[in-house]
């Protein structure tokens, strides 16, 4: 499984030093709305680096090798981005999970991780993705500071929801043959499994 997690970071980022300060490019356009994206984007000399663009203007998140995989915009205007920094290449490649708010970045965990999923309501703060401890891989959700173990074994958190108290988090894996299989977990309980597919996101309304 820790295998897994690293084909999943170098689909995503190359190389890491630090992650502490910003860069902004000057490509976009004006519109009556913001829009928001957060992602990755290969700078100058040749890094990825974590990126927010808002209405077509990209802004660093992080000034080494990084990438952005979730993004939540609340309606007072805060902008949460989740991710991870990496470091190292190949089989000696680490990450750590990262949650960025209005541009100031905030490392999750001292084990190695990655974030996969955010939300935000009722001003609490919910990143979900998996952390490596004594090399065993762990789904995790971190709210607002308090942690705790998430899902089943070898699943990996797509999306999460907070709604009336309740967390609902998608997650998708492979059964022992190697087949894909999706599920929605609510709070601690599997609540919908799918064979043969996989998620994209979950919402609830």
């Amino acid at each position: 499984m820790k295998q897994f997690l690293y084909l999943f970071l170098l689909m995503t980022v190359a190389i890491v030093a630090a992650c502490t300060s910003s860069e902004k490019s000057t490509v976009g356009s004006s519109t009556e709305h913001r829009v928001y994206a957060a992602g990755a984007m290969i700078d100058s000399l040749g890094v990825q680096r974590a990126t927010l663009w808002v209405n077509g203007v990209a802004t660093y998140l992080c000034d080494s090798s990084s990438t952005a995989t979730a993004l939540f915009v609340t309606d007072g205007g805060d902008v949460y981005v989740a991710g991870g920094v990496v470091e190292g290449e190949n089989e000696d490649m680490r990450s750590w999970a990262m949650l960025w708010k209005n541009g100031h970045g905030t490392r999750l965990f001292a084990d190695e991780s990655l974030a996969t999923a955010l939300w935000v309501a009722d001003g609490r703060v919910y990143v979900t993705g998996y952390r490596l401890r004594d090399d065993n891989p762990e789904s995790f959700l971190w709210m607002s500071g308090a942690i705790r173990n998430a899902g089943e074994e070898g699943a990996l958190p797509q999306s999460v929801v907070a709604r009336d108290n309740e967390i609902y988090i998608g997650y998708n894996g492979y059964t022992y043959d190697g087949q894909p299989v999706a599920s929605v977990w609510q709070n601690d309980e599997s609540l919908y499994i799918f064979p043969d597919a996989q998620f994209a996101a979950v919402q609830v309304k």
